[in-house]
């Protein structure tokens, strides 16, 4: 019984870390809520690229939602600035990966740039991407401490402790694959960094304005980002290859 007092005074004092590591500041009040409504209106009278400038203020005053991001990338489409559009609407996707709008949004405005221009992305990754970082991360701590559970209740009733065993096993085998897409989706969203371009612009061979355009991709195109320099990033092309690129032409996923 000690045992399983302290397992579950271990859960309880990770339930709170947790939450105080995970929730940003919480900004809210009339001053917020009446400019997510002006941004609104913006939008409703078609003024898009003001609707957008608008949303963008209140990323500095809130935490970031999908929501918001979603409803910035709806604004920068409707203004035609398809890389900004990608940009909130991958936000959107990591903060809320099961969002059908989001994702069908996503993929339509990637649909105007072409495959050829994206990031490859795996049918593993995305369906591992179905849970958020955060929802794999208590997925991975509940099945480690379910199976450490069972370990304990296999040493309290040895009468069961076969069959009990084999389920405290089966659930660490579980817990490995939850810490393997935990890695995954961390990896993908926090370790991976994304160029999207947001004005069409050259690849250079080089970090320099004198250095030749190896090819031009279009506004709305996703590069891998290789390295950075100052003014500079190098980025490789799903197809073409790797070169430089202006960083003023692009905006990298995820931001600082």
């Amino acid at each position: 019984m000690r045992a399983i007092g302290l397992i579950l005074l271990g859960l309880s004092l990770w339930a709170g870390i947790w939450d105080a590591a995970g929730a940003g500041p919480n900004v809210a009040g009339d001053e917020v809520e009446a400019a997510f409504d002006e941004a609104n209106r913006l939008y409703e009278q078609g003024d898009y690229e003001a609707a957008a400038a608008a949303y963008e203020r209140l990323l500095g005053a809130a935490p970031g939602t999908a929501s918001l991001h979603y409803n910035l990338g709806n604004a920068w489409f409707k203004a035609g600035k398809v890389g900004l559009a990608i940009w909130h609407y991958r936000a959107a996707r990591d903060l809320s990966p099961r969002d059908a709008d989001i994702r069908a949004n996503l993929q339509f405005a990637r649909n105007q740039v072409g495959a050829s221009e994206q990031v490859r992305e795996g049918r593993l990754g995305r369906w591992v991407e179905l849970l958020t970082l955060d929802e794999w991360g208590l997925v991975s701590v509940a099945l480690f401490w379910c199976g450490m559970a069972g370990v304990v209740v296999a040493q309290l009733r040895p009468g069961n402790r076969g069959s009990i065993r084999f389920w405290a096993r089966l659930l660490m085998v579980a817990w490995l694959g939850s810490v393997l897409a935990l890695g995954w989706v961390w990896h993908g969203q926090r370790g991976q960094r994304v160029a999207v371009v947001v004005a069409e612009g050259g690849i250079r061979y080089g970090p320099f304005e004198e250095s030749q355009i190896q090819f031009t991709v279009p506004g709305g195109a996703e590069l891998r980002v290789l390295d950075t320099r100052e003014g500079w990033v190098r980025v490789e092309h799903a197809r073409r290859g790797s070169g430089w690129m202006e960083l003023s032409l692009v905006r990298i996923y995820p931001g600082s």
